[in-house]
């Protein structure tokens, strides 16, 4: 084997691996902790895999050997049971074998093919990763990680031009292979840095997400124990002081003076009464998200309604909810800010695993829309567009369906979801 096949082999496993560990997380998610680095597993299964095909040269023992080296992988680095590990590493061979063979017998004859065989391989890992991106975008998976339509536009476009720049590389260097398969592992060597780039950047974009999401959850049950704190408190001095109050009420009662009996009961009644403790469903995921967003609205001017039904107990994940529900509050409260006459009505019902939740409030009669999907009218359209686009996928995950009705100044948004039944 030449020293330029030698080097391609090299670099092109490194694709087909990275390829090949794409699909597998389709199927299955990271473990959050691992005792040994994935970079070091990872850099185990392309050794192993790629000295099996330099010194033994069987296609059956090579393939052998990856799946053998993905299953290890699989078991050190991914949750999930050794059947769903299997099942995903299988996959993920078997979507690489397809996607050779169809290049093959599409382009198998072509010239360009024919003259350099490398090229034919390049094209088939391109053809699996394009596949994969569109897996990856259709199946809204919990797990899968969130890139928008013009990341991939440029990822596709990345490998287009690969594959044109291998086509003419193997064009006018036909008369010297040595140099055409050099090029095609720096092409090759290119595609997997990008790539990667993308995951990294990808993650970090997440990691600044769940932070907000965290800090803003953390302000929520901040609230709510604040309330709770107060609550608790002036039941505290109503209860020391119960004596007292009851004799007070008793005597107006005797001498018929009910006017003063009953407004001594609605000054307790205002007593007892705490700031900022709008909702109390016994929920307490609800509770903190409906007391913060009401307070955060009313500190607008805004008038707010509610109409809530729901048991108790958690029905939902928390996650889901708390996006669910502060993405669409945030972005009625947003709307709230551009008129003068600020109304916000919340209902909210659950029964017989159906949740249905209800938003109409008043706007300035200005709506962003790109296709089907309303978008966010915020400057920072690439961090908060975010938000919209995770309620799309809360809704798909619970087979959901949303409605939105309008007029010049009112909008009203429904969403209904569907889930396991709880205890009513």
């Amino acid at each position: 084997m030449m020293m330029a096949e030698t080097v391609f082999s090299a670099v092109f496993n490194i694709l087909s691996i990275y390829v090949a560990f794409r699909m597998v997380k389709l199927i299955i998610s990271c473990k959050d902790e691992t005792i040994v680095a994935p970079v070091l597993v990872y850099f185990f299964v392309w050794s192993i895999n790629w000295l099996v095909y330099y010194f033994v040269g069987n296609t059956i023992l090579t393939t052998s050997s990856l799946v053998i080296g993905m299953l290890i992988a699989t078991v050190l680095l991914y949750e999930g049971t050794i059947i769903r590990k299997i099942v995903a590493v299988f996959s993920a061979i078997a979507l690489g074998m397809v996607s050779e063979n169809i290049i093959w017998t599409l382009f198998g004859e072509s010239s360009a093919f024919q003259v350099n065989a490398a090229l034919g391989s390049l094209f088939a890992s391109f053809f699996n990763m394009i596949l994969i991106f569109i897996l990856e975008r259709c199946f809204k998976i919990k797990k899968s990680k969130h890139i928008s339509a013009m990341s991939y536009i440029n990822i596709f476009i990345i490998i287009a031009g690969s594959i044109v720049l291998g086509e003419i590389l193997v064009e006018l260097g036909s008369d010297n292979q040595t140099l055409v398969t050099l090029g095609l592992s720096v092409i090759c060597l290119i595609d997997v840095g990008t790539y990667y780039i993308y995951d990294k950047v990808n993650e970090v974009y997440l990691q600044k997400l769940e932070r907000k999401s965290i800090k803003q959850r953390i302000e929520m049950y901040e609230n709510q124990l604040e309330i709770m704190e107060q609550s608790q408190k002036n039941i505290k001095s109503l209860n020391h002081d119960m004596k007292n109050h009851l004799m007070l009420i008793s005597s107006y009662i005797d001498s018929k003076e009910y006017n003063k009996a009953q407004q001594y009961i609605g000054d307790i009644n205002n007593y007892m009464t705490v700031f900022g403790q709008h909702i109390h469903t016994g929920n307490q995921e609800i509770d903190a998200i409906m007391n913060y967003m009401i307070t955060k609205a009313e500190n607008k001017g805004c008038k707010v309604e509610t109409q809530i039904q729901i048991p108790n107990i958690g029905f939902m994940e928390k996650l889901d909810l708390n996006i669910l529900l502060g993405n669409l509050l945030d972005n009625a409260i947003e709307a709230l800010e551009k008129v003068e006459e600020r109304y916000l009505h919340i209902s909210m019902k659950y029964k017989q695993g159906v949740f249905v939740v209800r938003i109409q409030n008043s706007y300035d009669g200005t709506l962003y829309k790109q296709g089907e999907k309303y978008i966010t009218r915020k400057q920072d359209t690439e961090n908060h567009g975010i938000g919209l686009e995770n309620v799309n996928e809360i809704i798909m995950k619970y087979n959901g369906k949303q409605v939105v009705e309008m007029t010049d100044s009112q909008f009203v948004i429904t969403i209904m979801l569907y889930m396991e039944a709880v205890h009513d």
